[in-house]
């Protein structure tokens, strides 16, 4: 774990910070038309943030990434398809490309958090059942506020409009398998830049969730 600030670390935050107080305050004056399909390229920055701050990255990293990545594109596949784990839902056209009507940076997005949310829980216990599960509850708490501005923001949207009680328990059910294969191989952690990416992403979400979305 990285235990110190460096040049590289302050720049990473700052922009993870510049990005989205500046979208956040961008769609609250009413200009969610060009910030919003604009997430795709925040997502990206994100991933390749999260990459500069790797302890000693070799590009092995990336094979441990992938469990998450891969884990979750197939969760979402089955879900999207056959209402499966999540129940009911579509995609939008905000978060880019897809692959069998899932947005493939859906998949960045589940290894951004379970990395960033495996390097919080591992901050705060070593006990891998604790790490485990404080991780996913993360995830979850982040899915909670992801939910209530998803189908505005044409991210996606569940049948009936609403996440149902499935979504949630999936979410969970899901986050716990991404944490155990990923904890199980993945040494190199970086708390400073994996709080500021939790943190920066909550408040973002959370801020229109308690003061709303302009039409």
């Amino acid at each position: 774990m990285e235990k110190y600030w460096n040049q590289k670390l302050v720049i990473s935050i700052f922009l993870l910070w510049l990005f989205h107080v500046s979208a956040l305050i961008g769609i609250q004056l009413g200009h969610g038309d060009w910030f919003l399909p604009l997430t795709p390229l925040n997502l990206i920055l994100c991933f390749v943030l999260l990459l500069w701050n790797l302890p000693d990255f070799t590009g092995r990293e990336l094979l441990v990434l992938a469990w998450p990545f891969g884990l979750g594109m197939i969760a979402e596949i089955l879900g999207v398809n056959f209402g499966w784990i999540f129940g009911n839902y579509s995609y939008g056209d905000n978060l880019g490309p897809k692959i069998f009507g899932v947005p493939w940076l859906i998949g960045v997005n589940w290894a951004l958090l379970t990395y960033a949310s495996s390097s919080v829980a591992k901050f705060f216990s070593n006990n891998r059942f604790f790490a485990v599960t404080i991780g996913a509850l993360l995830m979850l708490g982040i899915d909670v506020l992801l939910e209530q501005v998803a189908p505005k923001f044409d991210f996606w949207e569940f049948e009936g409009g609403v996440a149902p009680l499935q979504n949630y328990l999936g979410w969970f059910a899901v986050a716990l398998l991404a944490h155990w294969g990923f904890q199980s191989f993945c040494k190199k952690e970086n708390f400073i830049f994996s709080f500021h990416l939790l943190l920066v992403f909550a408040i973002f979400f959370g801020a229109f969730v308690f003061f709303g979305i302009p039409e």
